[in-house]
């Protein structure tokens, strides 16, 4: 694409101690250089390490320190920061397949112009030789829903998705997500503003999950699970009645769940997972800085 529909993509990669990782996925994009616009790290590490490895980094890197709370506010903070027109958000063990970007323009380019601004593109990802591809959530939140042919896309392989801009000047990500759900959070309530999720099946990126970090993120997971469900169904389906259906619901399949399978210590962790998606609810009435008004 050339002229005023130009495609300039910005690459945003939100990190935190996983300066080896991050070494990876920046060598990665080198061989992209061609089709990079800009790459922007943000750092929420507990020490200078990462800002060591981006400063010899093979490719040219826009290093800004992150707000250390959370990927929600680090997936922002990059925000600040771009000046493409289209924006991929890569964890830091990702690696970007060479042939990715190129068939996410092939792809944009069958897009007409004036819409161009309005699709996001998701591709799939390839973690550790299984294919994943967006599932739409079941009722319980979970990603396991297998789309029609003809279904409208909710949901994305955040690793393989490239924005419009313009998503950004509507959205935001939600900041009380501290890990966990913030791209069905995002995607959803993009497809429910106005915007077209599209599916490029060639377009694949490569996930080796690095085991650093997730035993603290792991409280988190469940939390954002039940909170970012809750708001789709109340804010963006504006179904008020299938939310309040799905709050007891959730609460005592969490429970019984976490009982089976971990006795009493898992209830109380349940317990713990349930008070703090109500604090994130509470908080989101008050404020809501995520909402947005229909395109």
């Amino acid at each position: 694409m050339s002229g005023p529909n130009a495609f300039r993509l910005s690459v945003c990669i939100c990190t935190r101690n996983r300066p080896t990782e991050l070494m990876r996925a920046l060598q990665s994009l080198s061989a992209c250089q061609g089709y990079v616009h800009q790459v922007v790290v943000s750092d929420d590490s507990t020490s200078d390490e990462t800002c060591d490895i981006v400063k010899n980094a093979a490719c040219a890197v826009q290093y800004v320190r992150g707000p250390k709370r959370g990927l929600g506010a680090n997936r922002n903070h990059a925000l600040r920061v771009v000046t493409g027109t289209h924006i991929l958000f890569v964890d830091d063990d990702v690696f970007v397949e060479s042939e990715f970007v190129p068939n996410i323009i092939r792809h944009y380019e069958g897009v007409a112009a004036h819409k161009r601004q309005s699709v996001i593109v998701t591709g799939l990802e390839n973690k550790q030789g299984e294919l994943i591809v967006p599932h739409e959530q079941s009722f319980l939140g979970f990603q396991k829903k297998a789309y029609g042919e003809s279904t409208k896309l909710r949901t994305i392989v955040i690793n393989s998705t490239v924005f419009p801009a313009e998503v950004f000047a509507i959205l935001q990500f939600d900041e009380q997500l501290v890990y966990g759900y913030d791209e069905v959070d995002i995607a959803t309530r993009a497809s429910y503003t106005g915007f077209e999720i599209e599916l490029c099946p060639t377009a694949i990126n490569s996930h080796y999950p690095s085991e650093l970090n997730r035993s603290a993120y792991r409280p988190y997971i469940h939390a954002s699970r039940l909170y970012v469900t809750f708001k789709r169904y109340w804010y963006s389906e504006r179904r008020p009645i299938k939310a309040l259906l799905f709050v007891p619901v959730a609460v005592s399949h969490l429970l019984t769940a976490s009982l089976l399978h971990h006795g009493i210590a898992g209830a109380t962790s349940a317990a713990r997972t349930i008070g703090l998606a109500l604090s994130y609810s509470r908080k989101a009435v008050n404020t809501a800085p995520w909402m947005e008004q229909s395109k």
